[in-house]
């Protein structure tokens, strides 16, 4: 061992021990407070002075505590703040995209339909024109009876229409539609 070395743990062996010391948290703060408080009023508003200095230490802990505390909750609402405007970002910028695809596959639909291709078929992915399930087209909502429609507001039940209308049933201001999506593959 080197004389330095000997020298460094010879020094460790001399100083004094120092052992951590846990912050009070508040409520461990305000049950002494209590307590002391209790105390002063059995004792006629009478303390000694240790328990004075105790008493005075113990608020300032728990004032700094509690605006420690509360600079904590303005930083947590700040960054709940943050994170907030960046999950609007994301999903406006999600809804972005969504509405691109949309047109896109609108785009190529148009463009099959205007040649008459029904399918494409690609190394990675394939695309093919097919039907939509039916759905009820309103011409006239006034004309509907009121058996099918929904109270309030006015509103017509579209499943019941359309059971209806594939039944066969001719009912006045709704007809049966069928359109074609493109689905990709």
């Amino acid at each position: 061992m080197s004389a330095e070395a000997a020298a460094k743990k010879l020094a460790a062996k001399d100083a004094p021990e120092f052992k951590a010391v846990r912050p009070m948290p508040l409520y461990e703060i305000t049950e002494e407070v209590v307590e002391l408080l209790t105390e002063l009023e059995l004792n006629e508003g009478e303390l000694n002075d240790e328990d004075f200095e105790k008493l005075e230490a113990l608020e300032l802990a728990f004032d700094k505590k509690v605006t420690n505390i509360c600079a904590f909750v303005r930083e947590l609402e700040a960054r709940s703040k943050v994170f907030a405007e960046e999950a609007k970002r994301l999903a406006d910028r999600g809804r972005t995209l969504k509405n691109k695809g949309t047109r896109l596959k609108t785009y190529v639909l148009d463009s099959m339909n205007a040649r008459g291709v029904k399918k494409i078929e690609g190394d990675l992915v394939g695309a093919r024109v097919q039907k939509s399930a039916p759905s009820v087209e309103i011409t006239d909502l006034e004309a509907i009876p009121g058996d099918y429609m929904i109270q309030p507001p006015p509103e017509p039940r579209k499943t019941l229409l359309k059971d209806a209308l594939k039944a066969g049933e001719a009912i006045p201001g709704a007809e049966l539609t069928q359109h074609t999506h493109l689905r990709i593959f």
